[in-house]
């Protein structure tokens, strides 16, 4: 089965479009799981993912996260979500912009 991959641009309802086709299509949705993965392979704090992902990192999360090391394993993430039968719907995470 496909990957439905969408942007989460401001406005957009990308939310409420995801919960819709998940509904209407019986796919799973991916958000927020993507998060434990990359935080359990990054060896980091969960809380280090999120603000690293919204750019809102302060100082100690500069100097503890490996970005490049955790951009290497969000793309990791995505096309391994691709490769994946099942099925699921991806908002965010340049997903679009990586499987383009």
């Amino acid at each position: 089965m496909a990957l439905i991959a969408m942007n989460r641009e401001m406005g957009s309802l990308g939310k409420d479009v995801a919960q819709g086709l998940s509904q209407e299509l019986g796919l799973k949705i991916q958000h927020h799981e993507i998060v434990d993965h990359l935080a359990n392979r990054a060896r980091i704090r969960k809380s280090h993912v999120i603000s690293f992902l919204e750019g809102t990192q302060g100082f100690f999360e500069r100097l503890t996260v490996d970005q490049v090391k955790l951009r290497v394993l969000t793309a990791d993430e995505i096309v391994s979500a691709a490769e994946n039968n099942e099925g699921i719907i991806l908002r965010g995470w340049g997903a679009t912009s990586l499987l383009k």
